[in-house]
């Protein structure tokens, strides 16, 4: 068969490119057709089906130059993510009579490949070897490959020199969802009366917004008494106080940093060096009918000597996974956070559990505790 390229990943309407068509592309009984999946619910809608003729009669001679005709010039995306696989396909049908006869000779000594016109390709002006590691090509080289990074950022050129108004440019914009450069705010243990600062620095493109939280609850309006101050990524405590129940500053505290390409969550901890009672609280999970329902247990009390003091308070909800639909044969994964110090034990019930194969995952470092279930 003549070389195909399905542009399925790029064009919601699917194209599909012959390049070189022979005669033996064509067969009477076979057709072709597009289909469209959806992996989670495997399923499945077909096209109409057509059959490629080849007119043979028609077919230009070794001497004859066919114009090359674009075909499909485009970048995997508008905007490459850091972090991601990003393609720059320059596909162009039709070859003159250099290529064409070069082509021709290289077939009958036993070489294989197209006889399309095949682009160099420069980024930022400087033409790219194809034994850079940095980028690898596919279709034959009409399709630039490359692992996005801001050094990979700019313009990127497709040329042939023998058709120079086939030349076509690309401008490739990275941007970035939030990271930690230097990582998270790490957790403070102090004494009362002491200025405390936490940095939540994060980096990304465009620049992330910046919010804090104080045992779950957003810091955005200052209360009479208040004493801090956020500054940009800055948390700033002065002369902290210790209480129990959230209401001193010895608490968990959380800042978001998010823009339009997702978020990046951290919860840090403020002890206050004293001794006071805490509680080792479990969450029981329950589910029914489709609903998670929520049920708090505290067991015991215990003193904590004051070189290893907790900030305490009871679990609050963050959120959960809500309803979820499955696929029988897939996995599912239902979630519930809570804000909690210590961190909360999380158990799951259920009629239906002792009957299914499934894996409960333990509350992490941010209170996130899991439910796997194969369906």
């Amino acid at each position: 068969m003549g070389a195909v390229l399905a542009t399925l990943f790029s064009r919601l309407q699917g194209t599909i490119f012959f390049h070189h068509v022979k005669d033996t592309d064509f067969k009477p009984n076979r057709y072709y057709t597009c289909t469209a999946e959806n992996t989670k619910l495997k399923d499945y809608k077909f096209g109409s089906q057509f059959r490629l003729d080849v007119t043979t009669n028609r077919r230009r001679s070794l001497s004859s130059p066919i114009p090359p005709t674009e075909q499909y010039v485009n970048q995997s995306s508008p905007v490459a993510l850091q972090g991601t696989i990003h393609k720059l396909h320059c596909f162009f049908s039709g070859f003159d009579v250099t290529i064409r006869a070069s082509w021709a000779v290289d077939r009958l000594n036993g070489a294989s490949g197209s006889p399309e016109p095949k682009p160099e390709w420069k980024h930022n002006g400087v033409a790219i070897a194809e034994d850079d590691n940095r980028f690898t090509f596919e279709a034959y080289g009409k399709t630039l490959v490359f692992n996005v990074s801001f050094e990979t950022a700019g313009q990127y050129q497709c040329i042939f020199p023998n058709h120079l108004d086939l030349d076509r440019k690309f401008d490739v914009v990275v941007e970035a969802a939030p990271y930690w450069p230097s990582g998270p705010p790490p957790n403070t243990q102090t004494s009362e009366g002491e200025t405390v600062k936490f940095d939540c620095s994060a980096s990304g493109k465009p620049t992330p917004t910046i919010t804090f939280y104080k045992n779950g609850v957003e810091m955005s309006k200052q209360k009479d008494g208040d004493r801090w101050v956020i500054d940009g990524s800055v948390l700033t405590l002065y002369d902290v106080k210790k209480g129990l129940h959230g209401n001193g500053d010895n608490a968990v505290y959380q800042c978001k940093a998010e823009n339009k390409h997702g978020y990046i969550w951290a919860n840090f901890y403020l002890n206050l060096l004293g001794k006071f009672l805490v509680s080792k609280t479990h969450i029981r999970v329950r589910i029914a009918f489709g609903k998670v329902e929520l049920i708090t247990l505290l067991v015991g009390i215990e003193e904590w000597p004051q070189s290893v003091d907790f900030a305490a308070f009871k679990p609050q909800l963050v959120n959960d996974s809500g309803n979820v639909e499955a696929v029988i044969g897939s996995k599912v994964t239902l979630f519930c956070r809570f804000f909690a110090s210590p961190i909360a034990d999380i158990t799951w019930e259920s009629s239906v559990l002792p009957g299914i194969t499934h894996n409960i995952i333990p509350a992490d470092a941010q209170g996130e505790g899991k439910l796997v279930i194969n369906c």
